[in-house]
């Protein structure tokens, strides 16, 4: 027994897939469309300390403070490039940074607070993943091998024959 499909089958296959794909197309897109566009990093205002305290992007990328304090706060820096008006509890801040260098912040009402940005071109090896300092903090983390001297130990000498 044999199945044959109608003659106009095959070119409603065709359009099916060609939805299909077109749907699934719709899913990829946006993610690489938001990859190749600007960068934004968060930072929090809480218990009277910017988190994080120490920040390094690429040019071009935007930081967005939220103040979650009870208590008002600022995002001041300390070469007066920029400065946000006082930010109540939830208050955001935003500040593109476009060119390379440190940017030193302090909150005016509160100037024992304080923290920095660090603007570097990223290696084109590097990518995205570097735009802040979430890395290993240590050489055993980052697989570098380190000669360090346990206690008591000397450096080995090696004697010339």
């Amino acid at each position: 027994m044999t199945c044959a499909f109608p003659r106009n089958a095959s070119h409603l296959l065709r359009a099916c897939t060609g939805l299909v794909l077109v749907f699934c197309a719709s899913f990829v897109t946006p993610a690489v469309c938001a990859e190749a566009g600007p960068t934004a990093i968060a930072v929090d205002i809480k218990m009277f300390a910017y988190a994080p305290k120490e920040i390094t992007v690429a040019p071009g990328t935007r930081i967005i403070w939220t103040n979650r304090d009870g208590t008002p706060h600022t995002v001041t820096s300390t070469d007066k490039s920029f400065a946000s008006k006082g930010l109540d509890t939830d208050d955001k801040f935003e500040q593109t940074f476009a060119k390379e260098g440190d940017f030193s912040y302090t909150c005016t009402l509160h100037p024992f607070m304080t923290a920095v940005v660090h603007v570097r071109k990223q290696s084109p090896d590097v990518g995205a993943k570097s735009s802040s300092l979430a890395g290993p903090t240590s050489a055993a983390q980052s697989g570098i091998r380190t000669n360090e001297l346990r206690a008591g130990e000397g450096p080995k000498v090696r004697n010339a024959d």
